[in-house]
């Protein structure tokens, strides 16, 4: 069974004798904080201290980039019905040119990672089947 945020706030605020908004407002923020680092990612790999890290997916980034509609403009106000729309829109706009830029990120690791891939490969000690009974395989 799992515990409820709000019971977890209240049996904190009666173990240590502080307020339970104390605990709530840190709650919040630390929800906050998470849901701007998974939305705005600054780096490939999230990494969240006691819960575990996130990877960016190369595919999923060239989707939401594929599918926004006037890539690298911003629109003016007067484009879209309402004020919520339009925040709506900045906010993708934001996500999009974060993610132009993780996606460029991407093509420098992948570049790393095959000339670690091709020096490996041309270090690696290849082993070779021999006739003889007592060996069965020597390095070459």
């Amino acid at each position: 069974m799992q515990t409820n945020q709000q019971d977890i706030y209240k049996t904190l605020a009666e173990e240590t004798g502080k307020s339970e908004q104390t605990y709530k407002d840190i709650g919040s923020f630390i929800f906050r904080e998470t849901s701007k680092m998974l939305k705005e990612p600054t780096s490939l790999i999230l990494k969240l201290k006691g819960v575990g890290s996130w990877h960016l997916r190369k595919k999923r980034m060239e989707i939401l980039v594929s599918e926004f509609p006037e890539r690298g403009l911003v629109l003016p106000r007067e484009n879209f019905p309402s004020d919520e729309s339009y925040s709506i829109y900045v906010e993708r706009h934001k996500q999009y040119m974060n993610f132009l830029e993780r996606l460029a990120e991407y093509t420098k690791y992948l570049e790393i990672k095959t000339k670690i891939r091709k020096k490996r490969h041309e270090s690696q000690v290849l082993l070779q089947p021999t006739q003889g009974q007592d060996e069965r395989f020597k390095s070459s």
